[in-house]
């Protein structure tokens, strides 16, 4: 996700969605969204830097099951079609690209199987995470110039809507279409009865070039979205079909900083995507094996724990 521009309509007038974020994004991604201590980084000409970048809440076991949660409050949802209507309000523009999406996420939801539900959720919560990192890291760098705080209030994201399309938004609009997705396909997979309960331990054994290591991981479940825990910190998370499962990798996010010939530097955060993973869900008690289809580079077992 590059922020190194602001962005405006065609009638040349940037739109004030910054004022919207607290409205869409759940509390638990607002509380993750902390800054960072210290100044933002210097650089001389052509110079770039990789910045390790994303607040400590999203590696703490539970954090997506609290967004996860935001996503079946009344309460919750209520304030976000409250945000997206306010947005609509803002132009007949906006308003033509938010029926665009609606109808994308409406239509793609009713059409799709658990399957692609499960992957959209994922994908979903991802782009959630992503965003939040990138609000932590722009914040933090706006202590020392206010322009990057405007970086994140005016960068574009291209998303895909659960009908396969995709569209170009302003990032917190994306923000908002993120949740809006898991909602529709919340109420859908839970309409449609309970899935697998993959709850338990299992020893995490991977081939390749991975950014999850070896280890002994718990998983938690919640209805279909599920939690890979190792020793107290968040290293999986993702979902459950009726066939498959698909997995994230919750790894260490980066910042890559770019001089720009002596203006606002480029700023890519996250500098690249989180590596998604696939499993066709076996019998009871069989090893789930996942492949990476984002990287490629890494593959990874889980084989239940012996009682």
């Amino acid at each position: 996700m590059t922020a190194s521009k602001h962005r405006e309509t065609s009638d040349g007038r940037t739109r004030p969605f910054g004022n919207l974020v607290a409205q869409f994004l759940t509390a638990a991604a607002l509380s993750a969204a902390v800054a960072f201590s210290g100044t933002g980084p210097a650089h001389s000409q052509s110079e770039s830097e990789r910045i390790p970048a994303g607040p400590a809440n999203m590696f703490k076991p539970g954090a997506v099951f609290r967004y996860y949660d935001g996503t079946t409050d009344p309460a919750r949802i209520e304030g976000l079609n409250a945000a997206i209507n306010t947005m609509t309000a803002q132009s007949e523009e906006v308003a033509a690209t938010i029926s665009t999406v609606r109808t994308g996420v409406e239509t793609g939801v009713a059409a799709r199987s658990r399957d692609d539900l499960a992957h959209t959720v994922t994908t979903s919560i991802e782009g959630t995470f992503s965003i939040v990192v990138q609000a932590g890291f722009l914040r933090a760098l706006s202590q020392t110039d206010p322009a990057f705080g405007q970086m994140f209030q005016t960068s574009r994201m291209n998303i895909h809507l659960p009908d396969g399309e995709s569209i170009e938004l302003p990032v917190l609009m994306a923000a908002a279409v993120h949740s809006m997705s898991v909602v529709a396909a919340g109420e859908k997979m839970r309409a449609n009865g309970p899935p697998r309960d993959l709850a338990g331990g299992y020893d995490l054994l991977t081939t390749g070039t991975c950014a999850v290591p070896n280890s002994k991981v718990t998983i938690t479940q919640r209805d279909f979205v599920i939690e890979g825990i190792d020793d107290d910190r968040l290293v999986l998370f993702g979902a459950v079909g009726v066939t498959r499962i698909y997995m994230v990798s919750n790894e260490q996010r980066f910042a890559r900083v770019t001089d720009n010939a002596g203006g606002t530097p480029q700023v890519d955060v996250p500098d690249q995507a989180s590596d998604l993973f696939e499993a066709a869900l076996p019998a009871p008690g069989a090893p789930i094996e996942f492949q990476s289809i984002t990287r490629g580079t890494c593959s990874f077992t889980l084989m239940p724990a012996a009682p």
